[in-house]
This record gives C-alpha cells, sequence and structure tokens, in this order.
C-alpha cells in the first residue's frame, strides 16, 4: 500500500464506542470488521463507531469530559 496517497487526508469528527461484556476469561468485547473491498483499512476489525453529523456535533453528553 502506498500511505503517500493519504498525505493529503483531512481529519473529520468520529465517535466510537467500546462495548463490553461479561468479566475475567469470559469478558466479550464488540468488534466489526471493516468490508474487504474499502481502499483504507480494507477487512480490518474496528470499534463500532461513524463520522459526527453536523446536527449532533453540539450535543452535550453528561459525564464526558
Amino acid at each position: 500500500m502506498q500511505w503517500d496517497a493519504y498525505k493529503d487526508a483531512v481529519p473529520r469528527k468520529a465517535a466510537a464506542v467500546i462495548v463490553v461484556q461479561g468479566e475475567g476469561a469470559d469478558l466479550e468485547i464488540l468488534l466489526g470488521q471493516r468490508n474487504r473491498s474499502l481502499m483504507f483499512m480494507g477487512g480490518h476489525h474496528v470499534f463500532p463507531g461513524g463520522s459526527v453529523d453536523e446536527a449532533d456535533a453540539h450535543d452535550v453528553v453528561m459525564g464526558a469530559s
């Protein structure tokens, strides 16, 4: 992969969530897998998330800093 293809990339606001269930040896973490055909990180396992809509950008989340 040629990483210089991304040198002009502009970061965007996004959010991710880590879903954990269980404890100890029974701990489970929810992951998704990106479509293998995507040019950037295709096939990689990721936490669920996505872009932040402009309409949601100013919402306040209690307890978040």
